[in-house]
């Protein structure tokens, strides 16, 4: 009898919790929203302001004559998603894939990385990521799904790429991160 109890009490608990983060505003699908999804308006009234990310002052700043020598370059995911990237090609062996960081775009953060790679003799490869910038998408992946994508641009960068594809190194740079380079044989399918 008291596990019959016990367990009405969890039934109505859960029917309570769904109730509440389904139809009420408050609660977890709040937060959630504002975590993943792409155009939600209290991250854009206030959430950058409260964490600090001064995204329209870093856009303002970057110099558009860099930007310009780039070409757009799209993929499209397995979910019918058209991803966009700014190619800097020069015709080198070695490819860096700039990465951005969260409710950011390619321009934003990596501008400045990129110019610098380029300069070194690179080939550049800035893509927005699902959800954010130029690129399609209502969700934000928070790299899950965007490790996937990364695989279709480098097999992009190896489709273009005319040297052999043992001669040809990728590399990733993004925010808050190392570079370190990817290997094509490293594919889970």
């Amino acid at each position: 009898m008291v596990w019959l109890l016990l367990l009405l009490l969890i039934f109505i608990f859960l029917v309570y919790y769904v109730y509440r983060t389904s139809v009420m505003k408050k609660g977890v699908r709040y937060f959630v929203s504002a975590i993943i999804m792409r155009n939600n308006e209290w991250y854009e009234k206030e959430g950058r302001k409260k964490l600090g990310i001064p995204y329209k002052e870093r856009i303002a700043k970057s110099s558009s004559a860099f930007w310009a020598q780039g070409s757009e370059c799209t993929v499209t995911t397995t979910d019918d998603l058209i991803l966009r990237a700014e190619v800097f090609d020069q015709c080198a062996k070695t490819w860096v894939i700039c990465l951005h960081g969260y409710r950011s775009d390619g321009q934003a953060d990596c501008q400045e990385a990129a110019e610098k790679f380029w300069a070194a003799g690179y080939n550049v490869l800035v893509p927005d990521l699902r959800g954010h910038g130029r690129s399609e998408g209502k969700e934000i992946g928070l790299g899950w799904l965007d490790r996937m994508d990364l695989l279709l641009w480098i097999d992009k960068i190896l489709e273009k790429d005319p040297k052999p594809k043992s001669s040809s190194m990728v590399w990733e740079w993004g925010r808050r991160l190392c570079c370190w380079p990817v290997e094509k044989s490293c594919r889970c399918k």
